[in-house]
């Protein structure tokens, strides 16, 4: 199982001389680094059954002056698989789904 909540992130950004109204903070610009801007949710589910069955079975006889012999070999497998996915955006808030 797989569920990945996603939202748009951001890095701030000082050009080094700029300063808010108080004259100490510097004044950051945001920008959306993330490649999405909405955000989004990705979830998936996997669910897998392997059997595998092998048999070898031998014989062998000897009569007199004579030699009989065999191999039997049988071999079984199964997979069973079923997958789910689902992927959703634009969501009414960054904060429904965590």
């Amino acid at each position: 199982r797989r569920k990945e909540w996603s939202t748009p992130w951001e890095l701030y950004f000082w050009d080094g001389i700029s300063f808010r109204d108080d004259g100490t903070t510097p004044l950051l610009e945001a920008s959306v680094e993330s490649n999405f801007t909405d955000p989004r949710l990705f979830q998936e589910s996997e669910t897998r059954l392997n059997t595998n069955m092998t048999a070898i079975m031998n014989y062998s006889r000897t009569f007199g002056a004579h030699t009989v012999g065999g191999m039997l070999g049988v071999t079984r497998e199964d997979f069973d698989m079923e997958f789910f996915s689902a992927f959703r955006r634009n969501f009414l808030s960054p904060a429904l789904d965590r």
